[in-house]
């Protein structure tokens, strides 16, 4: 006695073939995630690398020639940096360091006191800090003091005075030392922070356009496997 064979439903059917599809593509489905998901890490990690604080001005800025020895230095960073592991070395033409005391860090900025130079030539500033992240970040630049300036002003020599008014060498001198202090305060200038964030943008657009493709691609591919598959079974 032939017994009939009761029809699968629909559902059943469904489900029985979503398991066969997801057994045969286990293994290269793994392979094809597993790329994008590379690809993905390494964009965090690249974007969180060149989060660092970087140094964006400084005060004298870097090249500068200056008409006097500056008596403070300060350093502006692209972010917050923490007061310990902060160091600042300024060292002029004849080796001598110049900074006097600890550096001191308000939120972005770090302010070091100098003492005076008659030294000419090129300062060397070399400074080390520890960004928002923990991570230590250190560089250095260069600026120069005019040789004339640095010298000290040159005295004349005495005579006797021939009457009470003020003589013009002596408004001179007034003169001269005045120009000096506004050629330093104009030379040098203040710094405008620049957004460092707009930066990596064009990375991260590019990184999810490459992961988003990767996964399309992937899915297509493993849809051709699977089609190839059922060609062959039959």
């Amino acid at each position: 006695m032939n017994r009939e064979t009761q029809p699968i439903p629909y559902a059943e059917r469904g489900r029985m073939c979503a398991i066969v599809i997801i057994e045969r593509m286990r293994p290269r489905f793994g392979l094809v995630l597993f790329l994008p998901l590379l690809l993905a890490a390494w964009l965090v990690g690249a974007d969180h690398a060149s989060a660092h604080d970087q140094l964006v001005g400084s005060n004298p800025s870097a090249g500068t020639d200056l008409h006097k020895a500056p008596t403070s230095l300060r350093l502006t960073f692209s972010d917050t940096v923490h007061d310990t592991g902060v160091a600042v070395r300024v060292t002029d033409a004849s080796g001598r360091q110049l900074q006097s005391g600890d550096p001191v860090v308000a939120d972005d900025v770090v302010t070091q006191r100098l003492e005076s130079t008659k030294t000419p030539g090129t300062v060397r500033v070399v400074w080390h800090v520890s960004s928002a992240d923990g991570h230590p970040v250190s560089g250095n630049f260069n600026f120069s003091i005019n040789a004339a300036e640095a010298a000290g002003p040159t005295s004349a020599p005495k005579s006797a005075p021939t009457s009470k008014a003020p003589s013009s060498s002596g408004l001179q001198r007034t003169s001269g030392r005045s120009s000096d202090e506004t050629s330093y305060s104009t030379s040098v200038p203040s710094f405008e922070r620049p957004t460092d964030k707009t930066n990596n943008e064009p990375l991260l657009i590019i990184g999810i356009a490459v992961v988003g493709l990767l996964v399309v691609g992937g899915v297509a591919a493993l849809i051709r496997l699977h089609a190839r598959g059922d060609d062959a079974d039959l």
